[in-house]
């Protein structure tokens, strides 16, 4: 898929995130510390997937690199590195913030 048809369905997760954050601060929160799920985790995923927004297609654009830095032998060579997605991936989240650190990795 084009990095726009990508970058779509990330928006459409930041809406239904921040749409169903008092349904899941009231599921997984704390009742000893309300809201703190909602700014401990989904706020601070909802600006990562927003980063992305802006800026996955500079980030995701083929670059092309020179020689410069290279030896000799390697001389006139250039290349060019293109970030393209591989096959399935398994994120292994950790028991504090279990929602943002994989969540990050996912996005």
């Amino acid at each position: 898929k084009s990095i726009a048809q990508r970058l779509a369905v990330l928006r459409r997760f930041r809406h239904a995130l921040a749409e169903q954050a008092p349904v899941l601060d009231a599921r997984f929160a704390d009742p000893a510390r309300p809201g703190e799920f909602v700014f401990s985790q989904l706020m601070p995923l909802a600006d990562a997937v927003q980063f992305l927004e802006r800026e996955a297609a500079r980030i995701l654009h083929p670059q092309r690199h020179g020689a410069g830095g290279r030896s000799l032998l390697h001389a006139g060579v250039g290349s060019i590195v293109m970030r393209e997605p591989l096959g399935t991936v398994l994120v292994i989240g950790p028991s504090n913030y279990p929602v943002f650190l994989p969540g990050v990795q996912v996005v």
